[in-house]
C-alpha cells in the first residue's frame, strides 16, 4: 500500500508550473539506516511530482522507489533541482 499526503514543500518550474514535494507513506523492508531488515513496514517518507511536465521522483531503478523518512533533504535538493531545469508551463498556460 501506498498514499500521497500533504505537500510539504513547493518549488516553482522555469516556465510556471509547480513540483510538489509530498508526504508519502509507502511499505517497505528498508530499516532507518538504509538496510535490508526481516520484514517489511510501513513508513511516512517522500516522494515529488512536477505538475507541469508530470515527472515524479524518488530513488532506487528509474526513480520509481518512494525516499525513505532519512531522505527529506535528499527529496528537497533532487525536486528543486528538477524545478531549476524544468521549462514545463502550468496547466492551461503561462500566466
Amino acid at each position: 500500500m501506498s498514499t500521497d499526503t500533504k505537500p510539504v514543500a513547493q518549488y516553482l518550474t522555469v516556465g510556471g508550473a509547480t513540483v510538489e514535494l509530498r508526504s508519502h507513506r509507502f511499505s517497505t523492508n528498508y530499516t532507518g539506516r538504509g538496510r535490508l531488515g526481516d520484514s517489511w513496514h510501513e513508513v511516512d517518507g517522500f516522494t515529488w511530482k512536477c505538475l507541469g511536465c508530470d515527472t515524479r521522483g524518488g530513488t532506487g531503478f528509474l526513480s520509481q522507489e518512494p525516499y525513505l523518512p532519512t531522505e527529506r533533504k535528499l527529496a528537497n535538493n533532487d525536486a528543486n533541482s528538477h524545478a531549476e531545469t524544468c521549462r514545463a508551463m502550468p496547466l492551461g498556460g503561462a500566466k
